[in-house]
């Protein structure tokens, strides 16, 4: 583009979506260290917001498996709200239309003790994470909260985890 002073600019990040994939990439490319990855994390995913304390090293593999997260935290900050009101919360057509495997706690919620591993707290709150996604079939899930007024409408990212007691 030519400035009125007859100057030429290039920018490569023209939108804020140009910005959070740059962001992503850079997570995936220049294999940030597990402590650079939440301090890029809210430029890469603005919709999402994280819980204190946060970490890898409960998933099977830890930061090993940080490309295959980068992929399913896109999904949720590009189309989990919008998805979740047009498919009224069904998780089947949530996980068609996301690409990635996407549900919601059944059986466990009649337990209010295994329902308590699903907390996670932010700004002085705790948050029950029963949405997950999973990263396999069999283990390594992404718990979070769709967000609220406390959240600032944001999904709240609860849990990185093997795998909860259901």
């Amino acid at each position: 583009m030519t400035t009125t002073d007859g100057r030429v600019e290039i920018s490569f990040l023209d939108d804020d979506r140009d910005v959070r994939l740059f962001y992503r990439s850079l997570m995936r490319l220049e294999a940030v260290h597990e402590g650079v990855f939440f301090e890029l994390a809210g430029r890469a995913f603005p919709g999402l917001c994280f819980a204190d304390g946060l970490s890898f090293r409960r998933f099977d593999g830890g930061y090993a498996v940080r490309d295959r997260v980068i992929e399913h935290l896109a999904a949720l900050d590009d189309g989990f709200a919008e998805t979740f009101e047009a498919e009224k919360g069904s998780s089947a057509q949530i996980s068609a239309r996301l690409g990635i495997g996407v549900s919601i706690e059944g059986k466990t919620r009649g337990s209010p003790t295994l329902m308590r591993q699903r907390d996670a707290s932010f700004r002085g709150y705790v948050f029950r994470c029963e949405w997950h996604t999973k990263l396999e079939r069999h283990r390594n899930r992404i718990h979070f909260f769709p967000g609220d007024e406390r959240t600032g409408g944001r999904i709240l990212i609860g849990l990185f985890v093997r795998y909860l007691p259901t």
